[in-house]
């Protein structure tokens, strides 16, 4: 099933796991995504390693939590493989 992809503007905080006293910092990314979903953004493993890797850190080290996207445009489809 082909996917359209979107360059889209992400809204998300993130927080270090490793402290007792979590500081959340928020950010802005444009990135490109294959859905509109919010909750489904929350669990892909790609759109977090690619937020986690902007900021500098490793997935398994934060927390990530996305607020909002803001669609910028679309970019083609995906392939079959999907």
């Amino acid at each position: 099933m082909k996917r359209p992809i979107y360059l889209a503007q992400v809204y998300y905080k993130i927080a270090n796991n490793k402290t007792i006293n979590r500081k959340w910092l928020s950010r802005l990314d444009e990135i490109f995504i294959t859905t509109e979903d919010l909750a489904e953004l929350k669990t892909d493993k790609d759109v977090l390693s690619k937020l986690a890797n902007r900021c500098g850190k490793k997935v398994d080290d934060i927390d990530i939590d996305i607020n909002s996207i803001k669609i910028i445009s679309e970019h083609g489809e995906t392939n079959d493989r999907f």
